[in-house]
């Protein structure tokens, strides 16, 4: 559940800093819940996901820690290219792993 998330995540955050070993977060990549995919639509993933995400840049400000953010930057490009071309994404077949062009944005 998220609050465990929570929990976990600033635990964590915790035993690195104690031992003096740099961090930064990043952000879940985005959920593609639009596309044409064989792979059925969990209508609630996007939802958690945007949720985590929330905690994850939560901890990173009280930490003061760098966050990478694939979310936004992930969302914005999928939006534009589903706009031209509605059955493509930039994640893979299965709606949240990268595809080949959300590896290449993340890099």
């Amino acid at each position: 559940d998220l609050q465990k998330f929570r929990e976990t995540l600033q635990e964590l955050v915790l035993l690195l800093r104690a031992k003096n070993i740099s961090t930064t977060l990043q952000s879940v990549t985005v959920y593609d819940s639009t596309m044409d995919s064989k792979v059925p639509n969990a209508i609630h993933k996007p939802t958690v996901l945007i949720e985590g995400n929330r905690i994850i840049q939560s901890i990173s400000q009280k930490n003061q820690l760098l966050m990478v953010d694939y979310w936004t930057i992930m969302s914005n490009i999928n939006s534009e290219i589903q706009k031209l071309h509605p059955n493509n994404t930039i994640v893979g077949l299965d709606r949240v792993h990268p595809g080949p062009l959300g590896n290449f944005v993340m890099t």
